[in-house]
C-alpha cells in the first residue's frame, strides 16, 4: 500500500478503493457518475477541448452548475469537507460538440453482513 492509500484509510478509518472512468458529454444531460452511498471522494476533471457544465442533478444546464473549463478544469470532494456531496448522482452538459469527462472515485468497499 502506497503513503496517499494509507492515509487515506487511515483518515477514513477503513480500507478504499480507487475508480477511473472517461464518458463523453454532449450538449443532452449526460450521467457522469451514478449515485453511490458507499463513494467517499469524488475528483471530476473536463479532459476534452470544450467547457462543460457539472451538476449533482439533472437540472443541469449551460448556465446552471459548475463550470468545468476545457483541458483540465476540475472539481473535487470529499465527505470530510462536503458531507454527502460526493455520494450524489453527478450530471453534465456542453453548448455545443462534445468532451470527454473523467471521475475518479474513491469509495469504502461494501462489508459482507
Amino acid at each position: 500500500m502506497g503513503a496517499a492509500q494509507d492515509y487515506t484509510e487511515k483518515q477514513l478509518d477503513g480500507q478504499t478503493a480507487e475508480e477511473e472512468d472517461v464518458t463523453t458529454v454532449t450538449t443532452a444531460v449526460t450521467l457522469i457518475c451514478n449515485n453511490d452511498p458507499d463513494r467517499v471522494g469524488l475528483v471530476i476533471i473536463n479532459t476534452g477541448t470544450v467547457d462543460a457544465v457539472v451538476l449533482w442533478n439533472a437540472g443541469v444546464t449551460t448556465t446552471r452548475g459548475i463550470l468545468l473549463s476545457a483541458s483540465g478544469g476540475n472539481v473535487s470532494m470529499d465527505i470530510v469537507h462536503d458531507f454527502t456531496l460526493p455520494s450524489r448522482s453527478w450530471f453534465a452538459v456542453v453548448a455545443a460538440g462534445s468532451t470527454t469527462i473523467s471521475c475518479i472515485r474513491l469509495r469504502r468497499p461494501v462489508k459482507s453482513q
